[in-house]
């Protein structure tokens, strides 16, 4: 994704693969700063996954489980998603375009 689309390519990668699971695209992108990928790129990817995988996770609670569960859990999860917003937002100056 890198080679055709860019930065932005891991980051669409990230996203989409956080939705169902964090671990694999954790692991891939620290291996790939091993081999070039730069460290702030990797990072950024890596909270994007924990954004959406945290966002689905979300959703599921809302929508597979009763909706006092999914508002209470919500309340945790919005302060994880604010928590990450913020790290992106703080890691977005290092990353490159």
């Amino acid at each position: 994704m890198q080679d055709y689309f860019g930065y932005g390519g891991i980051y669409l990668i990230a996203l989409v693969s956080g939705f169902l699971d964090v671990d694999a695209i954790t692991i891939s992108l620290a291996t790939l700063v091993f081999q070039g990928l730069p460290i702030f790129s990797a990072v950024g990817g890596i909270i994007i996954a924990g954004l959406s995988n945290t966002i689905f996770k979300w959703f599921v609670t809302y929508w597979m489980g009763k909706k006092d569960l999914g508002i209470q859990m919500g309340k945790i999860y919005g302060a994880i998603i604010l928590v990450g917003i913020i790290l992106l937002f703080f890691f977005s100056r290092f990353l490159p375009s």
